[in-house]
């Protein structure tokens, strides 16, 4: 069953299984395809004339992979060419690769804040940012013409179709160490507590202060499509435990 897809802020979001369904990300990756094949199209449009690359990505949450692999297989269908994270990757790390790349844009499965039943869809554009108010107007206008049309693509099951995937972490390490003095970090020998709340930012944070020398206390650095059972926030709540072992004193 198909509902209203609207874009708020950086994206699509639903609940999972009610809102947030295959049938429905299959549909707005159709809107998204359609608009891309139109600025391909257009001679005046900045990502004319390049190679039609999308990066796909997608967070920890229930079925991340499957749906980015379901959004693969709709691009793939228009004869655009998805290129998909290898692993659960952080929103900027995206964006860094798509610009790096010379993306015609990405998308990325994520919620960012909401509750665990939550799961998103972000579009970004060539430039690395979420697509404006303008253009998803585009894209929803695309999406409710296909509803119209009854639209609908035959598919592979669910997980199965087979996507070309990168390592989009070296890129964005080249990015960070140009940009921080790690040097400066490495001369002060901080110890530091990591709070990565069973996310995506695993091996991206802690790995950047390890090789910089600072002295590592991490918590909860293990994937969880529950977080814990907390919102996926770096809130009082989000953070307690990193929170009491630093008041504690022992960092």
């Amino acid at each position: 069953m198909t509902s209203s897809i609207k874009f708020g802020t950086s994206g699509w979001r639903g609940l999972i299984a009610r809102d947030f369904t295959f049938e429905n990300v299959r549909l707005a990756t159709q809107g998204i395809a359609l608009w891309l094949e139109g600025e391909l199209a257009d001679s005046q449009s900045a990502i004319h004339g390049r190679k039609p690359v999308v990066i796909l990505g997608y967070d920890t949450r229930f079925l991340g992979r499957e749906f980015s692999l379901a959004a693969a297989e709709v691009l793939t269908h228009l004869g655009l060419s998805p290129l998909l994270c290898d692993r659960d990757t952080p929103t900027p790390v995206i964006a860094h690769n798509i610009r790096v790349r010379g993306a015609i844009g990405g998308i990325n499965m994520t919620a960012s804040h909401n509750p665990a039943e939550w799961q998103g869809l972000k579009f970004s554009t060539h430039n690395g940012a979420p697509a404006t108010p303008e253009v998803t107007k585009q894209i929803e206008a695309r999406i409710a013409q296909l509803q119209s049309d009854n639209w609908s693509i035959q598919s592979a099951v669910v997980g199965t179709f087979e996507c070309p995937t990168f390592d989009p972490k070296p890129a964005y390490f080249r990015q960070i160490r140009k940009l921080v003095d790690f040097a400066t970090i490495k001369k002060a020998k901080r110890k530091l507590a990591v709070e990565l709340m069973y996310g995506t930012g695993r091996e991206y944070l802690d790995t950047l202060l390890a090789d910089a020398g600072a002295k590592l206390t991490v918590f909860h650095d293990e994937p969880d499509p529950l977080f814990g059972g907390h919102h996926p926030e770096p809130n009082a709540e989000g953070i307690a435990e990193g929170s009491k072992f630093v008041c504690s004193g022992k960092v």
